[in-house]
């Protein structure tokens, strides 16, 4: 078995699953909107990563995101929203969808409807009956008025409940509730846990052991993303190749880019 450090991610060619090219950031100060997406491409392509996905966040103009990726072969562009009201999802989704989306991002933190809203559950009605990837973020924490906590698996559950076909890449795995919902995922076969600012973020910590157990023993439904602009290409790639030393070819090849390229060709 090939090592896999550095040069080894170049090789294998990792698809960034959730990054945000549209974010204004320490890291791209100084830059024109418009620049901040090639400055990732080019930041990406230097790490060796084949392909990513542009996850905009509410606020973002869904018309000129759409356009900024399609400069570039290398984004796969996901559609932001913000939250409209259960009324107006219908026509909200099929507009981006019309418009050449296949996927759209929900940050209830962020904008977005939460995932308990009757907003929320609709959307995801309706994305699937449209074909559309939800991109969820599962980040738990956030003010108490807010109520997320042990709250958001209840209602993502809720919301399958009346989508059950309904394709989510779960952001960010849960972050310290990496386990839960690793069983979650598993119990319920069409969705797909994203290990994006886990991975980084709790460097260090157990959490270290639940994520090679995931890397591991879970590989046929994760996906590794950068969350750029908080965590550069070169650092996510310089962590997690090491973590990828010890698993055979077919499960690094899954992990870094054939779960998610098999999950947005539907």
């Amino acid at each position: 078995m090939e090592p896999l450090g550095a040069t080894g991610l170049v090789a294998a060619g990792m698809f960034d699953a959730n990054a945000h090219p549209d974010v204004s950031h320490a890291s791209t100060a100084g830059l024109k909107e418009s620049d901040r997406y090639e400055r990732y491409v080019e930041l990406a392509q230097s790490a060796g990563l084949k392909g990513a996905c542009a996850v905009a966040l509410p606020g973002t103009e869904p018309r000129q995101h759409l356009e900024r990726c399609r400069r570039s072969d290398f984004l796969t562009p996901v559609a932001p929203w913000k939250s409209v009201g259960p009324k107006r999802v219908i026509r909200g989704v099929q507009a981006l969808t019309k418009m050449g989306y296949n996927a759209i991002k929900i940050h209830p933190r962020l904008g977005g409807p939460s995932f308990g809203s009757k907003e929320f559950r609709m959307i995801a009605e309706v994305a699937s009956d449209e074909g559309c990837v939800l991109f969820v973020c599962t980040y738990p924490f956030s003010a108490a008025e807010n109520r997320l906590g042990d709250s958001l698996l209840r209602d993502l559950e809720l919301a399958i409940l009346r989508a059950p076909n309904a394709r989510m890449v779960l952001l960010h795995a849960g972050a310290v509730d990496l386990l839960r919902y690793i069983e979650f995922c598993r119990v319920n076969e069409h969705l797909l846990l994203d290990l994006s600012f886990t991975l980084m973020k709790y460097a260090g910590s157990s959490l270290d052991q639940d994520l090679l157990y995931a890397l591991d023993s879970f590989d046929r439904r994760i996906c590794v993303g950068t969350d750029y602009p908080w965590y550069s290409p070169k650092a996510v790639t310089s962590r997690l190749g090491p973590m990828l030393e010890s698993l055979s070819t077919v499960k690094r090849r899954n992990i870094l880019h054939a779960n998610i390229e098999d999950y947005l060709a539907g």
